[in-house]
């Protein structure tokens, strides 16, 4: 006779024999030929660039916007486009927006296995030179560049 407690027992053995695997969600965004990912818990809000104003307002303060730009184009101007969008930016979840982030698009949201993204340190030379980039993994046969916004500069 099987009781409840044992068939309990069982099914937790069960789950408990699974493998855990670990994933990070984030957000994939494209700017020029770079797709990137941004952790979610960094990304408080998506907007239209309405505006081609070096500031946007949110919550009684000024964010720079700052184009997302992580190759040969960084830190060089960049001409709006009408769909371009607004990622307002935080560099880790406890903190307030400190920046608009500039994409020309925004393409998902997903969940990636950590175990799948390869650090700076092991990327060798294909890594862009932008103190941003903190890793990569491949999505769809293209690279997807991890990039953390506390480490973008702030715009002069």
């Amino acid at each position: 006779m099987t009781t409840m407690f044992r068939s309990v027992i069982a099914t937790t053995a069960r789950h408990r024999a699974r493998p855990v695997v670990e994933r990070s969600t984030v957000v994939m965004a494209q700017h020029g030929p770079f797709r990137l990912a941004i952790p979610v818990e960094c990304v408080l809000r998506v907007e239209r660039a309405t505006t081609a104003s070096a500031l946007v307002p949110f919550g009684g303060t000024l964010l720079p916007v700052h184009a997302l730009a992580i190759g040969e184009e960084a830190g060089g101007g960049h001409t709006r486009r009408p769909d371009d969008r607004l990622l307002l930016l935080r560099a880790h979840a406890a903190a307030p927006p400190h920046l608009a982030g500039l994409v020309h698009a925004v393409l998902d949201v997903v969940a990636v296995e950590t175990a799948l993204v390869r650090p700076r340190a092991m990327l060798g030379e294909e890594v862009p030179a932008h103190p941003a980039v903190c890793g990569m993994f491949t999505r769809m046969d293209s690279p997807v560049w991890v990039i953390y916004p506390a480490r973008f500069p702030q715009p002069a």
